[in-house]
């Protein structure tokens, strides 16, 4: 009969969620319901003398506060609690953070220098303090605030060159830590201009598609109206966060830099109403660029430049401006030169020493605008003074790809 009414006093006790310890207190064992990624957990915990009533994941500052009510008495709490509620899961891999970063702060604002903070599992912490009369809350400071990606997920990239032209290629020699796979699964690589942000391009890349070691090579086609001037590199990690919610992380490129130089359009001539432009980049100086129809000539006068130097100038222009079989001449001479070709331009780009006298470059072909009207000479020219446009590089094998005016 006494072991009966022993069994039904223990199955009392624990039905009523107390618990008798060797110090004489009394604690209870309750939940409290919380919402973390999207779904309602009970975080248990014990206490003598308090109930959790709020609990409050500050992650600009990394803490967790607890309410607490604890009737104006003196007690104590151990309560359970999800680690992303003080930093990201990857700093616990990735050892960016332990739990040894962390202390108990109590509503005075002093730390509790004997409460203790332990590791239960891969995603929970325990905390054990004691606490003081009066005390309406308990902080668990030091958390990480809210980083989504390792601090090592830096994308590094490396142009080919420091300045290139519009319209024509520059190549990033880049890498990202494999390791980033983990985290996301596309990455968006972008080029935004260093005063106004401009977009010059944006593309994005699959993770999955890097080599083994992260290295990949990104080939960018500069737009032939892109606007002139320096622009930095930047990269977008496309990733999950640990509810499983999309995000977009910005990883930290090394300062990556380039510049843009860009040309003009000059009208050669007018077809229906509409001018017909030809794109001309130099580091020369000239009077302009002209058509002559007859010769099937475009002509650049007046070339100067720093004597000793040498000049550089690349002109686009459509087929049906001229075509056929082409030469470039700098004074009457026949020079080398670059041809490029698309489905609708070609780019030529000449050489040649600035010297003391201006020089006389020229473009010839076997056809020209059909639609203009063959007079003995008409030579339609910009009227523009062509001041130093810009500097360019060494010629480039890439292919151009310039937008029908």
């Amino acid at each position: 009969m006494r072991y009966s009414l022993f069994l039904l006093a223990l199955t009392l006790v624990i039905a009523m969620g107390t618990i008798s310890y060797d110090n004489g207190h009394a604690e209870s064992v309750k939940t409290f319901q919380y919402e973390l990624c999207n779904e309602i957990i009970n975080i248990p915990y014990a206490s003598e003398n308090a109930t959790v009533v709020g609990i409050i994941a500050d992650h600009d500052f990394g803490s967790v506060i607890l309410e607490i009510d604890a009737n104006d008495r003196r007690g104590s709490l151990e309560i359970t609690l999800p680690l992303l509620l003080i930093a990201p899961a990857w700093q616990f891999r990735e050892h960016v953070f332990s739990l040894e970063d962390l202390f108990v702060v109590d509503g005075d604002g002093e730390i509790v220098y004997d409460a203790e903070i332990t590791l239960v599992d891969d995603e929970h912490f325990r905390v054990s303090t004691d606490f003081s009369k009066g005390t309406d809350y308990i902080e668990i400071a030091g958390g990480n605030p809210t980083m989504t990606l390792p601090s090592w997920a830096y994308t590094h990239a490396r142009p080919d060159k420091h300045s290139v032209d519009a319209g024509d290629a520059i190549n990033f020699s880049a890498s990202v830590i494999p390791r980033v796979a983990e985290y996301g699964d596309t990455i968006t690589i972008y080029a935004k201009h260093y005063f106004d942000g401009t977009e010059l391009f944006k593309r994005t890349l699959a993770l999955e598609e890097f080599t083994n070691d992260g290295n990949f090579v990104l080939s960018v086609d500069i737009p032939n109206d892109a606007k002139s001037g320096t622009y930095s590199l930047f990269a977008e990690l496309s990733a999950l966060d640990d509810c499983g919610n999309p995000i977009k992380e910005t990883l930290e490129l090394s300062s990556v830099s380039f510049d843009v130089r860009g040309g003009a359009f000059f009208p050669v001539g007018t077809i229906d109403g509409k001018k017909i432009m030809v794109h001309m980049s130099t580091n020369s100086t000239t009077y302009g660029i002209s058509l002559n129809l007859e010769r099937k000539t475009l002509s650049m006068v007046g070339v100067n430049g720093e004597i000793g130097t040498v000049g550089t100038t690349r002109i686009i222009f459509q087929h049906e401006v001229l075509d056929g079989e082409l030469d470039a001449t700098i004074d009457g001479k026949k020079t080398d030169f670059t041809l490029e070709r698309n489905s609708t331009h070609s780019t030529i780009t000449v050489t040649y020493p600035h010297i003391d006298t201006e020089r006389r470059v020229e473009i010839t072909g076997t056809t020209v605008i059909p639609e203009f009207p063959h007079t003995a000479l008409i030579i339609f020219s910009s009227v523009v003074l062509l001041a130093v446009i810009t500097r360019l590089m060494p010629k480039l094998s890439h292919s151009n790809d310039l937008t029908n005016k």
